[in-house]
């Protein structure tokens, strides 16, 4: 089976979600199958200018974020040597764990799973 890369997107408040950004990273770096990751913070495109509202969007709800009650939000995407690696990670104990004790703190994550296509002479971005 071959590798997968996972985008995960957090949305978190409070200075606090650094800290659970930073404990996700060092329990996940430690799995078995963990390959490699990369962090991003996203910027809103209207934060200088305090806008006073963010629409989120999830496939149950939407409602309205008040950015200036500083949310924040993550990207992380990262590399696993399977998707069973992966899931273990998602679902294991330590991860649970560690949610728990940030429950306040996470407003929303989101999970993308993306497999290597296997199209034959697919040029990426044209």
């Amino acid at each position: 089976m071959a590798a997968i890369r996972i985008i995960s997107t957090k949305i978190g408040k409070h200075t606090k979600f650094v800290s659970y950004i930073n404990h996700i990273k060092t329990e996940a770096a430690k799995q078995n199958g963990f390959i490699r990751a990369q962090t991003y913070w996203l910027t809103h495109p209207d934060t200088e200018k305090k806008i006073n509202t963010y629409w989120l969007t999830h496939p149950d709800i939407e409602r309205k974020i008040n950015i200036n009650q500083n949310f924040n939000t993550y990207i992380s995407i990262s590399d696993w040597k399977n998707y069973h690696a992966w899931e273990s990670w998602l679902y294991s104990n330590q991860r649970k764990e560690i949610q728990a004790r940030f429950q306040n703190t996470i407003l929303s994550e989101n999970n993308q799973v993306l497999i290597p296509t296997k199209l034959p002479n697919h040029i990426f971005l044209l």
